[in-house]
């Protein structure tokens, strides 16, 4: 029996790290009794070093809410710290950050996650280069990659690697995170083989949430195989661990739900989706719920937050509510409106090469582009890739179409805005990255419609790149 508390943390580290939890836990509660005889200059030291090991523990186990106690701890206990001893250990530091970023990632604080991840902790290698906490770039990796911000996920996974020279390899957040990126771009060979690396690096070094994160895109890729009862029983297996954070929980409900959907089963659907919470992408997957129930009095309420023209949601939600309004639209013969947010929702998956949710949607896609070669041809490789060439209408040749015109040359600022409006970004984003207001943002796109002889802005678009402005 050790009369001081450090030799029992020792005890629980390694204990934690061969997979020992109970022993971890049981050193963990030695050292807790001891720390109250410990002297105020090194009291604060060992109840931080107690709060990484518990953070790291109840993180490996999934307990979200004791990581984010032992998270809150750390961080009031750095703060007590002595600076100068602290410096000796920057580690330590780094591991309280990345723990509170995993924390708010499977709390579904994506934003919050993101941020911490990328903070600069001043802190670099003998070779100049910042360090890094194990796993750090590949949860940062993640992250974006369900932001949607899929192009910046793969760049990331980059850095995360484990070991050296030919043993080289991704560590099991960036190959999850991947793996993902491949099932939002419809790639399910790759993302499969991805997960099958993931398992592996798991099996290593156990993370239940990780884990079921992993379950998550495998549900996904079953889905988009056609295998909806596959894609509802592996939603089962990843719960049967025990309950998950409620955001991950609310993911998997949103994935089971569109399988009940894709299986016919709507009250289990609508069940499913209710169960998502109310996240911009439960309510699109309520609403998809819904019009395959043959229930569409709800739907405009539901999708109008996300097809506002100044809507900020992720791009992921934002297509799927677009194109849930575009195959409204053309059901309801209104092909103008369908177009419109057709064309919108084209325009979105482009950024990032979405071609899951297009994939989806191929039964009602391909009859409608198959009657609009001109918007297929405008986005031919995404659409090739989502939906296959037979799915498409033959490219329209120079000698169909008809000449276009240009009323009045554009100015440069004109043009500046138009390049901002086709990356997507709203009339309050072109302000702040041209530095002017939103209202004459607004007098410029008034003048871009009346010299284009267009009256919204995917139309000017269009027109632009018609003759090749942009």
């Amino acid at each position: 029996a050790w009369a001081e508390p450090a030799p029992y943390l020792v005890a629980a580290a390694l204990a934690l790290a061969a997979g020992r939890r109970e022993a971890a836990t049981a050193a963990l509660d030695a050292a807790d009794g001891l720390l109250d005889r410990l002297p105020a200059d090194r009291e604060a030291a060992g109840r931080l070093a107690t709060a990484v090991v518990r953070l790291t523990a109840s993180l490996r186990e999934g307990d979200l809410a004791r990581a984010a106690a032992a998270a809150g701890s750390a961080r009031r206990m750095l703060a007590r710290v002595p600076e100068e001893k602290l410096a000796r250990h920057p580690e330590v530091g780094r591991t309280v950050l990345s723990g509170r970023a995993t924390v708010a990632l499977w709390s579904g604080r994506l934003e919050e996650a993101a941020r911490l991840l990328e903070t600069r902790l001043g802190d670099a290698d003998t070779q100049g280069r910042e360090r890094e906490v194990p796993g750090q770039a590949g949860r940062l990796a993640l992250v974006e990659a369900l932001r949607g911000r899929l192009s910046r996920a793969v760049t990331l996974t980059g850095r995360a690697t484990l070991g050296t020279g030919e043993d080289q390899c991704l560590d099991a957040p960036a190959l999850v995170a991947l793996a993902f990126v491949h099932l939002q771009r419809n790639e399910l060979r790759e993302a499969r083989g991805l997960l099958k690396q993931a398992d592996a690096a798991l099996g290593r070094c156990p993370d239940k949430l990780l884990s079921t994160a992993a379950y998550l895109i495998a549900a996904g890729g079953a889905l988009a195989e056609g295998r909806a009862a596959t894609a509802v029983g592996i939603v089962a297996r990843a719960r049967s661990g025990g309950p998950l954070p409620t955001w991950l929980d609310q993911q998997l409900s949103i994935v089971e739900s569109r399988a009940w959907t894709a299986a016919g089963d709507f009250r289990a659907a609508l069940a499913a989706a209710e169960r998502a919470g109310s996240s911009p992408e439960a309510a699109v997957t309520l609403a998809q719920a819904r019009a395959a129930a043959g229930n569409c009095d709800d739907i405009p309420r539901l999708l109008a937050p996300m097809l506002a023209a100044d809507s900020q949601l992720p791009n992921p939600a934002r297509l799927q509510a677009l194109l849930l309004d575009a195959r409204l639209s053309y059901a309801a013969d209104d092909a103008a409106h369908g177009r419109r947010s057709l064309e919108s929702a084209l325009r979105i998956a482009e950024r990032e090469q979405l071609g899951l949710s297009l994939a989806m949607e191929r039964g009602w896609l391909g009859p409608v582009l198959r009657r609009d070669p001109e918007l297929a041809d405008a986005h031919r490789t995404l659409l090739t890739l989502a939906l296959g060439r037979q799915q498409l209408p033959a490219p329209v040749t120079a000698g169909d179409q008809a000449p276009v015109l240009v009323v009045e040359p554009l100015t440069e600022r004109e043009l500046e805005v138009l390049v901002h409006v086709s990356d997507m970004l709203n009339t309050a984003e072109v302000a702040d990255e041209m530095y002017i207001s939103v209202n004459t943002v607004k007098t410029h796109l008034r003048n871009i419609y009346r010299k284009l002889a267009t009256s919204h802005r995917n139309e000017a678009v269009r027109r632009a790149r018609q003759l090749e402005l942009i």
